[in-house]
C-alpha cells in the first residue's frame, strides 16, 4: 500500500524477493535462534518468506496496483568462503545490531556451527549458491 502511495500515476514498481531459503540460510537461522536469540532466526526466515507468486500478484493488486507481472527465477551467486560470508551477511543486516550485545562464547558458537555446515558447500575460497529469487513489476 505505501509503494503504492508514493508513486506517481502511471509509475511502475518493480521488487526483487528472494525465496524459498537456501540450506545453508535455514542453517544460519536455526544457529541464530540457539545461540544469540529468537527473534534473529526470525529475522533470517523471513527474508525468505515472501515468495510465492499468487500470494504477491494478491498483495499488489489489493494495494491497487494494475499490471502485476510475477516471475519466478533462480541465480548462480559466487559467495566467499563460509566465515567471511557469515560475517558479511550479518554485518549487512539488521543482524548487525543484535549482534553488538553479544558475548564472545555466543558468537565463537554460532560461528563454530555455521562455519562447519556450510563448509559442505565450500570448494576453492568460497561458495556456490543457486538463489531462487521472485521479479514483480506492477503500475499505478
Amino acid at each position: 500500500g505505501e509503494m503504492h502511495r508514493v508513486l506517481k500515476r502511471g509509475g511502475r514498481a518493480v521488487i526483487g524477493l528472494p525465496g524459498p531459503a537456501a540450506p545453508m540460510f535455514e542453517t544460519l537461522a536455526d544457529s541464530m535462534g540457539r545461540h544469540i536469540e529468537p527473534a534473529a532466526k526470525g529475522f533470517v526466515q523471513r527474508v525468505f518468506s515472501l515468495y510465492a507468486p499468487d500470494a504477491l500478484e494478491a498483495l499488489l493488486k489489493e494495494a491497487g496496483f494494475k499490471q502485476v507481472d510475477v516471475r519466478s527465477t533462480s541465480h548462480d551467486l559466487s559467495l566467499p568462503a563460509p566465515r567471511e560470508f557469515l560475517w558479511q551477511y550479518i554485518g549487512s543486516t539488521p543482524l548487525a545490531g543484535v549482534m553488538q550485545g553479544v558475548g564472545g562464547a555466543a558468537r565463537q558458537a554460532l560461528e563454530a556451527e555455521v562455519v562447519e555446515a556450510w563448509n559442505a558447500s565450500a570448494s576453492g575460497d568460497g561458495m556456490a549458491l543457486e538463489q531462487p529469487m521472485v521479479y514483480v513489476t506492477a503500475s499505478k
